[in-house]
């Protein structure tokens, strides 16, 4: 049961206090751990730590070695180098974390679950992924598209300078999406399957894969073991999270009983006027909306409708036909979920370090965006965080049944 209390202790902390700045970070050490031995490994330059100038840093190694021809001696030494890297910052952070929750433990059982609740809520995000997206509605909101767009570069990896209003709508609700796996429900799996030590190993396969698992020439082969390493740790947690995403996405469509009525008045903006049938047609496999009224008077507080052009079957045809949409196995599980709900698209080509990179849309341009729609990805971020929780602390409390 000591995992159970220290899964609700760290969820709570975080819902509370969000991600603490000012406080030494595990994550923040993982970092610099990553840094040093790819200094040695993959060549001695000083990687920035702040998110503002990783994209130059990266670019301007990436130019550095466009002109070089590499042999595949030099691509199999890079990647001997990166699977080198992996297995030294997996068994470091290990073995840290299993020493400071054994000492925990050997002074009191107390102290030990604190120790527990309190590692857990440095790897879980859910207050600073709303917090990060959310400074983009602000910005969006008071009209500012460069601080949107400034906003949103803290939390992506790919160029914002060029995005319009609906390219920063797009991008921030795709990436509270995917993140709802890869930094809050894939944590609370990983948590509940292990305790803080498998936690831990996870955090350390993902940030790993932030910094080096990228596709271009500096990091095509030296970040291929920490790319695919983390695509292997993500497989069953982004699916269980789109499964769970589903019955939260039905729930906060239909809004029905207590539930709708208590959200529509915390979260009046979910509420949109209902609009008439959609029909659906089994030949064309498409959906099409008709007769849509923005008349206000038709909202309804015991069948509030998330999104007026959709409905859970539509999200389940869109998750269905594009969760395999991205060249992760592992991506598009959620942000299928989320754009099907929504009614928009999601993903599409993107610019990365100057270069355009082509990939496949998820769900269908029923609609523009809104800057609302951060707000909607949000609120089904955390309500997928909070049932998964739920089912997760369930499933653990069994095993000591």
């Amino acid at each position: 049961m000591n995992l159970v209390y220290a899964m609700g202790i760290g969820f709570l902390l975080d819902c509370v206090l969000g991600d603490p700045h000012v406080l030494p970070h595990p994550v923040r050490w993982m970092g610099r751990l990553i840094s040093f031995l790819e200094n040695r490994l993959h060549g001695k330059r000083t990687r920035p730590e702040s998110d503002a100038e990783q994209g130059r840093y990266v670019q301007e190694r990436t130019c550095a070695m466009e002109s070089e021809e590499k042999t595949a001696g030099q691509k199999r030494r890079e990647i001997l180098c990166g699977m080198v890297l992996v297995l030294a910052v997996l068994t470091v952070t290990g073995i840290c974390v299993w020493t400071l929750r054994r000492l925990a433990y050997s002074l009191s059982v107390v102290g030990g679950i604190l120790t527990d609740g309190v590692l857990f809520y440095y790897s879980v995000a859910p207050r600073s992924l709303y917090r990060e997206s959310m400074a983009v509605y602000a910005a969006l909101s008071q009209g500012s598209l460069q601080k949107a767009r400034r906003a949103l570069s803290m939390i992506v990896g790919r160029d914002t300078d060029c995005l319009g209003e609906e390219g920063v709508i797009r991008a921030a609700v795709e990436t509270v999406a995917e993140n709802t796996s890869d930094g809050v429900t894939a944590p609370l799996f990983y948590m509940a399957l292990g305790g803080p030590v498998l936690c831990y190993l996870y955090k350390a396969v993902n940030t790993m894969d932030s910094m080096v698992g990228y596709h271009n020439d500096t990091y095509e082969y030296f970040g291929k073991a920490a790319a695919i390493t983390d695509d292997v740790w993500n497989y069953v947690p982004s699916r269980m999270t789109a499964y769970v995403m589903l019955p939260v996405a039905a729930v906060l469509m239909k809004g029905k009983g207590m539930f709708g009525r208590l959200s529509c008045k915390l979260h009046p903006f979910f509420f949109i006027p209902k609009n008439k049938k959609t029909e659906y047609s089994d030949d064309s496999r498409d959906f099409n909306c008709v007769n849509f009224s923005n008349n206000s008077e038709n909202i309804s507080f015991k069948n509030a409708i998330f999104y007026p052009y959709t409905d859970i079957k539509r999200v389940l045809f869109v998750y269905r036909r594009d969760r395999r949409k991205h060249k992760s196995p592992n991506s598009a599980q959620t942000e299928s979920v989320c754009a099907g709900m929504l009614g928009i698209r999601l993903a599409g080509d993107a610019s990365y370090f100057g270069k355009v990179v082509h990939k496949p849309c998820i769900g269908d341009d029923l609609r523009p965006p809104l800057r609302e729609d951060i707000k909607r990805a949000n609120v089904l971020m955390y309500g997928t965080a909070v049932l998964s929780l739920a089912l997760l602390m369930a499933g653990r409390m069994a095993v000591y049944l």
